[in-house]
């Protein structure tokens, strides 16, 4: 998970930006990564995060801007997420959003992150669909480098105490058990999703992360 959030992260920091006393970003092109968020990602598990990273020093303010528009200032909370609105595609294109810091001290990540499911009972597919939210998010933001990013596969589970993880397949009952860490990790098999059995967890998982 953490090298898909830095793959995200660079490319909205190398793409969208421009050299600049503040740094501008053509807001058409969040909001197309916005849009496909809205359309495509389906799990329940995938939530998006919109961020500024600031390395200097004072406060970091955000507004959008337009030719004859009124300046729009957009809130940025203390662990720096900042909220951006899905918007029309004309009403995008006429916009642009501005940091008030330095371009080369600035940059913005657009990213998806997994929360733990509510229910600790779920069909596989519903439960590994998150893979499919984040591995496309992922190329799409890679554009034509795509075939450089990982394909995530694995999910693997924080407990914080002993806990399982059961499924039937063609009449076999598996039971994974957590290891010295509280952990469990399940690798998207697909023989086992064409079946769809349920997934039982024991107790709801503290975390979850993607892996290779």
């Amino acid at each position: 998970m953490t090298k898909f959030l830095t793959i995200v992260a660079l490319s909205l920091a190398s793409c969208l930006g421009f050299a600049n006393e503040f740094k501008r970003v053509e807001y058409s092109k969040i909001n197309a990564v916005l849009q496909y968020v809205h359309d495509e990602v389906k799990s329940p598990m995938a939530q998006l995060n919109t961020r500024v990273n600031y390395s200097g020093e004072g406060e970091i303010k955000a507004w959008l801007e337009g030719s004859g528009a009124t300046k729009k200032p957009l809130p940025i909370d203390s662990n720096d997420n900042i909220n951006l609105p899905l918007l029309t595609e004309a009403e995008a294109n006429a916009l642009t959003l501005v940091l008030n810091q330095p371009e080369h001290l600035t940059s913005l990540s657009v990213t998806l992150f997994l929360a733990p499911p509510i229910e600790n009972v779920m069909p596989y597919q519903t439960l590994f669909s998150c893979l499919d939210d984040i591995n496309g998010l992922t190329e799409k933001m890679a554009g034509g480098m795509s075939w450089l990013t990982p394909t995530l596969k694995t999910l693997q589970f924080h407990f914080g105490q002993p806990a399982t993880i059961t499924m039937t397949t063609g009449g076999k009952t598996t039971t994974y058990r957590t290891d010295e860490t509280h952990s469990i990790e399940l690798k998207r098999n697909q023989r086992v999703e064409a079946q769809n059995p349920t997934v039982t967890f024991s107790r709801q998982a503290e975390s979850v992360v993607t892996l290779r």
